[in-house]
């Protein structure tokens, strides 16, 4: 068997020799060219990617700019705007408040003087009317000089006085008087609705000592009868011997064998 090693490509590459090296030589120039051709080509392309970009940042820049000043501008104009508005609420509400507090001013004014003149004419009329100053004459009777108006208390002469003091002192007495018997009838009947509940109270007792008594007799009926029937029928049941008495037998039947005990010997 025969074994053969493969050379690699340097070692054939120093084996060449003459036109071989040349086109080798030539088709390596061509490929640094076309790579640093395409070098030159994709820095351009990031020079002018860059720069693109850098221009694409500025007009951002430039537009956010704008955008900001655009809204500062809005904004400055909307609060004038806004400031403008409130000043003018304000004012309008000021104006407003002294309108109002004016007009109170007139109406606490008006009241007053609507008040003082009602009181200067009650005062008046207090001071020259004949029914307050209780002038005599309003009390005369125009049908002749001895009578009075009925309806006029200062005009009634003193027997007339005298006369309804006595009803009134009369009235006064009278209430009194029914007041005390008010008082006596509830007095009276306080004492009725104690008497009642005393008598209730008594019969209670009485019906209870009944039913004591009652319960008393009766038990001792049913004693006398048991005792009766044990004298009449000593084995009514007939489990007792004729010639044994009732209590031997009962003794009989409950008597209990007692074993006495053996005393152990001592060693």
């Amino acid at each position: 068997f025969f074994f053969f090693k493969q050379k690699t490509a340097y070692e054939i590459a120093q084996r060449l020799v003459g036109s071989e090296m040349c086109i080798r030589d030539r088709y390596a120039g061509d490929r640094k060219t076309m790579q640093a051709l395409q070098m030159k080509d994709w820095l351009d392309q990031q020079i002018q990617e860059k720069a693109e970009k850098k221009k694409l940042e500025k007009e951002g820049i430039k537009g956010y700019a704008e955008q900001t000043a655009t809204i500062t501008v809005m904004r400055k104009s909307a609060e004038e705007e806004l400031k403008d508005k409130r000043f003018d609420m304000y004012k309008a509400a000021q104006e407003q408040n002294l309108l109002l507090i004016k007009e109170k001013k007139e109406r606490e004014a008006y009241e007053k003087t609507q008040r003082m003149a009602k009181d200067a004419k009650e005062i008046e009329f207090t001071v020259t009317n004949d029914f307050m100053t209780e002038n005599p004459a309003t009390c005369t009777s125009v049908v002749s000089d001895n009578r009075v108006k009925k309806y006029h208390w200062k005009g009634m002469n003193a027997e007339q006085k005298k006369k309804i003091l006595d009803e009134m002192a009369s009235q006064v007495e009278d209430k009194k008087k029914k007041k005390e018997l008010d008082k006596e009838c509830e007095k009276l009947w306080a004492d009725q609705e104690e008497a009642k509940r005393q008598e209730l109270i008594r019969q209670t007792l009485l019906k209870q000592q009944k039913e004591r008594d009652m319960l008393k007799a009766m038990k001792e009926t049913h004693v006398a009868q048991k005792n009766e029937k044990k004298e009449k029928w000593p084995n009514y049941y007939g489990d007792k011997l004729p010639h044994e008495k009732p209590e031997a037998q009962l003794t009989a039947h409950f008597i209990i064998p007692f074993k006495k005990k053996k005393k152990k010997k001592k060693k």
